[in-house]
């Protein structure tokens, strides 16, 4: 299930179905997504990534499964985190340039 979120985040199809779960699991997966994104954004170590997953109210045994994909699957995870990044900065840039244009033409 943690490697089908861990799809998910880089593109690929992800169906809640495969893994034997239900629309009610979604949340769960989002949840998942969000924690696994912002660790490898942040550089955590798989330790932290556990005791995030424990804060979601995951078990011990989940949370370390949470964590073991986490790590094996660490440059994959950063790789999106970093084009999401990018992403988001490249469109405030260019709302930046845009807005310094219009104030700049305005005081000529």
């Amino acid at each position: 299930f943690v490697h089908g979120v861990v799809d998910r985040i880089s593109g690929r199809s992800f169906s809640l179905q495969a893994f034997g779960a239900s629309a009610a699991t979604l949340p769960l997966a989002e949840a998942l997504e969000s924690v696994l994104l912002a660790a490898a954004g942040l550089d955590l170590t798989k330790d932290q990534v556990v005791k995030d997953c424990v804060a979601l109210g995951l078990s011990d045994g989940a949370a370390a499964v949470c964590g073991s994909v986490f790590e094996s699957r660490r440059d994959e995870l950063s790789a999106v985190a970093g084009e999401r990044a990018a992403a988001v900065a490249g469109a405030s840039l260019v709302d930046f340039d845009w807005s310094a244009r219009v104030r700049f033409a305005a005081h000529q």
